[in-house]
């Protein structure tokens, strides 16, 4: 009895560690977003120890704890502002705790997140026998990427590099590594010759394709057009990242002209060359690696880095292409290239299936927000990077939910681009309109001022 007991404690001690994990790293993304927006705030207890010594502001030692520092701070900041009544307030208030509420906001992120990390402790010890923290620990890097990155939009609109493009390299890193434990189906192809119900492997599909019926193990040229397929992959990820301009409107001549200059005057171009130049060393000796007997690489996973290469393009062209239609139909920038990686990272993370999935419940929330948004405040823009990553909550939370009624659509590749474009379709429809209506809303407002 004292044994079980022992084991029931151990158990609910290890469910508040995660707890306290994911508190720590809320803490941690809130500090962040503190740092990285265009204007460094001074909400986080971290950065407020810069401030001068005579200042009210100046956290406690209590404060720097997760999720009740926060509500020290309330008091703290309460405090202050009733001492500073009478005097220059405003100028006493140091900025990022202008409002009186300044601190909800990320007192709510570090105790939901940490109940989130908490739930799906239990939701994968409970569903895996083995590896499942590993799974896990995978899983909560990923939702904290997310979480800072949402958290810097919603300020700035504006999503730093530092979060997406070296957490998109640890996601390729990860799939390459640990096949078994991905946030996605590693033989999840949606290429099947045989039966359009069967789910096939990258390698199996390329062999089948070229119509060999042996197993994908014993063909090298097999294994060297999937490091191929993955190198131009990582090579337009790499493209996509270049400082770069190409306006036609200058004409053809001029603006290739324009694009080559810039490339090569541009600081970021030799890191981006780096960058890629180990990559593609590394993808030769995993190339290497996998056909070589007696390694402890497999062609499982050459599949999984391929697939997760495979939902980074997915999810960077849905986001450009979204970007792209949506800018060319409302006039001005309506999506920033931040979100266009980020939606690279998701999809290499979770795959090319739950990207597609994000993508299209992404759109439903901003719509909720911006409805919402709109009846109190006036501001049109509106950070299109939190929905992204709150879609992914949802697929993770419901994941055997998509697959079951997704996973048909997925299997028939054709079906699946057929929907695609229909979507795309959709939405240049439904932004003419938007269109239309603004021009309408203008036209009778002016009618009547006139009439007024």
């Amino acid at each position: 009895m004292s044994f079980l007991n022992s084991n029931e404690f151990m158990r609910q001690g290890l469910l508040l560690t995660s707890f306290f994990i994911g508190a720590l790293l809320a803490a941690f993304s809130n500090y962040l977003a503190d740092c990285l927006g265009w204007e460094v705030r001074f909400r986080s207890p971290w950065k407020r120890r810069s401030l001068p010594s005579g200042s009210p502001f100046r956290p406690m030692k209590l404060e720097f704890l997760p999720i009740i520092g926060w509500l020290i701070t309330a008091r703290t900041s309460f405090l202050a502002r009733k001492q500073s009544k009478g005097t220059n307030a405003k100028e006493s208030v140091p900025y990022g705790c202008e409002s009186s509420f300044f601190w909800a906001r990320p007192f709510l992120t570090e105790i939901l997140f940490a109940a989130l990390i908490a739930c799906r402790w239990i939701f994968w010890r409970d569903s895996l026998a083995n590896g499942w923290i590993l799974i896990w620990g995978i899983e909560t890097f990923f939702l904290c990427v997310v979480l800072g990155a949402s958290l810097v939009d919603l300020d700035d609109c504006i999503i730093p590099d530092v979060f997406t493009i070296p957490s998109a390299v640890v996601g390729l890193i990860w799939a390459a590594v640990f096949p078994a434990y991905v946030l996605f189906f590693p033989t999840y192809w949606p290429i099947s010759l045989q039966e359009p119900s069967e789910i096939t492997s990258f390698t199996t599909a390329i062999a089948t394709s070229l119509g060999q019926k042996v197993s994908p193990c014993s063909s090298a040229g097999i294994i060297w057009l999937a490091i191929g397929f993955t190198f131009f992959l990582w090579s337009a990820w790499n493209f996509a990242l270049l400082d770069r301009r190409f306006y036609l409107r200058l004409g053809v001549r001029r603006a290739f002209a324009i694009f080559f200059r810039r490339i090569k005057r541009s600081g970021l171009t030799p890191i981006i060359a780096g960058v890629w130049g180990v990559g593609t060393l590394l993808l030769l000796a995993f190339g290497h690696g996998v056909q070589g007997a007696g390694t402890v690489l497999s062609v499982a996973n050459l599949d999984s880095l391929a697939t997760s290469f495979f939902g980074l393009f997915v999810g960077v062209v849905l986001i450009w292409l979204v970007r792209l239609l949506a800018g060319f139909v409302l006039g001005m920038e309506a999506m920033g290239f931040g979100d266009v990686i980020l939606g690279g990272v998701i999809g290499c993370f979770i795959g090319w299936q739950g990207v597609v999935v994000v993508f299209f419940v992404a759109p439903f929330l901003a719509l909720v927000y911006g409805g919402f948004r709109r009846c109190f405040n006036t501001t049109k823009e509106i950070p299109y990077g939190p929905f992204l990553s709150l879609g992914c909550v949802i697929y993770l939370l419901y994941n055997s939910f998509f697959n079951e009624y997704f996973a048909p659509l997925f299997n028939d590749l054709v079906f699946a681009a057929f929907l695609g474009v229909c979507g795309f379709v959709l939405l240049v429809v439904l932004l003419g309109l938007l269109v239309a209506f603004k021009f309408f809303w203008r036209s009778v407002r002016n009618d009547w001022s006139k009439t007024l």
